[in-house]
């Protein structure tokens, strides 16, 4: 039985202890658990070979007489208490409130010590620990809604429904209406009885609240558990909760729209003007997901289409993720303004994020070159030098752009105009960190990708964590992978890949996370796992229009294949990459072709692709192309001197394969020991101890995974940050998650620390990881 170990304690003591008349009262809400308690019991006595009855009438000795609702057999309770019968019987007896009959004869028992109570309280988070979290929140720890809900995790139980009837249709049609009222209306009691159609009326309230249905205090009641004013309201018919919003919605006629537009959005009728307006009004400061509900109901309220709603209805479509749905809002509304270029710019926008570049693209020249939307057209084709001098367009037309100058520093850096592209990234950086997050749009994506391709990757992290506009904010945890990889943090590398490709909603930003995920992967030696993301990204990609994207997939794929030892595969993904990355990446493809043509022992071909690449990175201002140029000729030739320039690298990985390469070649056992420095870099880990077990030292075996009952990677991120007093919004916001998923690491997280608050997780924190 879930989490009453305790009370069956209890019970199985009170058997075998059955000597003297004892009673046993269990009392708690419905679906506590007492019924399950009480057949624990009967089934406890019955193996210990005591008689069990029903009757109250028959206690001969020995005996387990049990009653499942004390209301029906309160007056002959009453009298046992008061007079209990001989030794050897053991009377147990369960309800939800104390009969009136029985309140006297309760206390005296009690005084003379022959009354055990066990009042069944609601499940703790640790007792509820390995149930999904968002059933722990709606069941309030009722045990009964608990397992209902694990086993029916869409919509309200069945079960629960009819349980939650039951109760309902006990009460009097007064008491009825307002329970209804709260579950339509909320916990405001005047609002609720509006809803119910009631005049004050305190007796309903009284009957409710005696019945269990309601609980509160001050005129704020509620439902005792949320599940159950889900069940309620499931219960009322359709035509009693039209007019209960309906009631609902007058009432707040002079509050907040946003309380208004809660219930208008259930029974506002066609051609109503005034709710429209409401509707719209609320949608405007209302979180994405609210708004998009809000702008789609004024919109069907309305006799006629008006590209006035449909615009914002796909803004907010689109900050959810919802982008087909977005697109089709925009085409619609293009249809009713033609020619209307916001409309043409948000609509390329969402078609590029869609993978659909060729609709994109010719959709845009009807646009200026310097607006936004040509220069991430360019940008997608890719062309860079396109993308530089329509960027120099933007910023000179609107200095004030953050994304202009984002993207001509993008330019610059591809292009290998270090120097430049830090100029447009200062004016970038200015605006963006001027910038409060919820005006944020697509500023800080571009300007974390330009500081990702100019190697500042401190400068990308932070930006590609700021909140941004709902659809970029998916890309931008592909962005922050990228980041915190070169970074050597794999494991938060792998954790944000993992929640890019969760989120993702449809094929070209899937094909994409799932090539970052694969490529970490094989960093960290899970080769079958990396293999088969790389497959996946690369039959998506292979699907979609060519673009930025799919030869940033491919280019990804390749490099993952040959980490993972298959160099057939790396070549076929280096084909499909093709000619179109800048000049650092497509030194950095050439590279792979090299690796892959070595591991097929065709040393010439090879050889050749090094020369490639080499003339490709040697010009650059940039440490990453020239970094593995090194390594691959050092790698190539056996030279170790090829990779001193290298062992002080600012990213890890780089520096830690020059120390492998330097400590194999030299028998140098402090650069063995110091290519074992990334966390969660399997290879290097492995050969650098297998290279220092030949020189005769001592060396860690694999680096082991995560043991049970210690914290994920995940876990330990959401962990510190809760140490640092951080709330599970500024989390959510912090690592692009949903309230209700910190919510959920955090009862795993409270479980296997063993701890039930979080003052005690952060002093665990301080103990553990100090």
């Amino acid at each position: 039985m879930v989490g009453r170990e305790p009370e069956l304690k209890t019970i199985e003591a009170a058997v075998r202890e059955l000597r003297s008349t004892a009673f046993l009262a269990l009392h708690g809400e419905p679906g506590i658990g007492k019924t399950t308690l009480l057949q624990a019991l009967a089934d406890r006595a019955q193996a210990e070979r005591v008689r069990v009855t029903h009757d109250l009438g028959d206690l001969r000795p020995p005996v387990v007489a049990i009653v499942d609702d004390a209301d029906d057999e309160a007056a002959a309770l009453a009298a046992l208490l008061r007079k209990p019968p001989g030794g050897g019987v053991l009377v147990a007896f369960a309800y939800r409130r104390t009969p009136p009959p029985l309140l006297g004869a309760l206390e005296s028992a009690a005084r003379r010590g022959l009354l055990t109570e066990l009042p069944l309280a609601p499940l703790s988070q640790g007792e509820m620990a390995g149930f999904p979290p968002v059933a722990q929140r709606l069941s309030g720890g009722n045990p009964f809604y608990l397992t209902e809900l694990a086993q029916h995790p869409r919509g309200v139980p069945p079960a629960i429904v009819a349980s939650v009837q039951a109760e309902l249709s006990a009460l009097s049609e007064a008491a009825r209406a307002l329970a209804e009222g709260v579950a339509v209306a909320g916990e405001d009691l005047d609002l609720a009885l509006a809803a119910g159609g009631l005049d004050e009326d305190l007796a309903a309230l009284d009957e409710a609240i005696h019945a269990g249905v309601l609980k509160g205090s001050a005129r704020r009641y509620r439902f005792r558990h949320p599940i159950a004013r889900l069940a309620a309201y499931e219960c009322t018919s359709p035509g009693r909760r039209l007019a209960a919003h309906a009631r609902a919605a007058d009432a707040l006629r002079d509050g907040p729209a946003k309380d208004r537009a809660h219930h208008l959005e259930r029974c506002a009728k066609a051609g109503d003007d005034e709710a429209i307006a409401v509707l719209v009004e609320a949608a405007r400061e209302a979180p994405p997901e609210v708004a998009a509900r809000w702008y789609a109901t004024a919109q069907r309220l309305k006799r006629d289409r008006r590209h006035s709603l449909l615009v914002p209805l796909a803004h907010a479509l689109a900050a959810t993720g919802r982008l087909e749905q977005a697109r089709d809002a925009l085409q619609e509304a293009l249809g009713l303004v033609p020619g209307d270029e916001r409309l043409i710019a948000a609509l390329a926008t969402c078609e590029h994020l869609l993978g659909r570049h060729a609709a994109a693209h010719a959709r845009l020249s009807a646009l200026p070159e310097h607006d936004v939307a040509q220069l991430v057209d360019a940008l997608y084709q890719p062309d860079y030098a396109a993308l530089k001098s329509r960027a120099k367009r933007a910023v000179a037309q609107d200095p004030g752009n953050a994304s202009a100058w984002a993207l001509l520093a993008l330019a610059h850096g591809t292009l290998g105009e270090l120097t430049t592209a830090e100029e447009a990234l200062d004016e970038a950086v200015a605006l963006v960190d001027a910038t409060p997050d919820e005006q944020l749009t697509d500023a800080a994506y571009y300007l974390g990708f330009a500081e990702y391709m100019c190697e500042r990757d401190a400068d990308a992290i932070r930006h590609f964590r700021r909140a941004s506009h709902g659809q970029f904010r998916l890309p931008m945890l592909v962005g922050l992978a990228h980041a915190l990889e070169r970074q050597g943090r794999l494991g938060e590398a792998l954790a944000v890949a993992e929640r890019a490709v969760e989120g993702a909603r449809h094929d070209q930003l899937l094909s994409w996370a799932r090539a970052e995920e694969g490529y970490i992967a094989a960093v960290m030696g899970e080769r079958e796992r990396a293999s088969t993301s790389a497959l996946e990204a690369s039959a998506l990609a292979t699907q979609l229009d060519r673009s930025f994207f799919t030869v940033a997939t491919h280019g990804l794929a390749a490099a993952t294949f040959l980490e993972a030892g298959e160099p057939d595969r790396a070549l076929e993904q280096v084909r499909l990459t093709g000619t179109a990355l800048d000049p650092g990446r497509h030194a950095l493809l050439l590279l792979v072709a090299a690796g892959a043509e070595a591991a097929l022992g065709r040393p010439e071909i090879a050889a050749q692709r090094l020369m490639e690449a080499a003339a490709l990175a040697e010009p650059l201002p940039l440490r990453v192309p020239r970094d593995r140029v090194l390594l691959a000729r050092a790698a190539m030739t056996g030279d170790p001197t090829l990779a001193d320039a290298v062992v002080d690298s600012p990213f890890p990985l780089h520096a830690a394969q020059a120390h492998l390469i330097r400590g194999i070649a030299l028998g140098s056992a402090a650069d063995l020991v110091a290519a074992q420095a990334v966390p969660g870099a399997r290879r290097l880990h492995d050969e650098a101890a297998q290279a220092l077990r030949r020189l005769g030292q001592k060396a860690p075996g694999r680096q082991r995974r995560a043991a049970p009952g210690e914290l994920s990677g995940r876990e330990r991120e959401i962990a510190t940050l809760v140490a640092q007093g951080r709330s599970n919004r500024e989390i959510a916001a912090e690592l692009f998650l949903a309230e209700k998923t910190v919510e959920g690491h955090l009862t795993n997280i409270f479980a296997k620390c063993g701890v039930s608050s979080r003052a005690a997780l952060a002093a665990h924190m301080a103990r553990a990881y100090a």
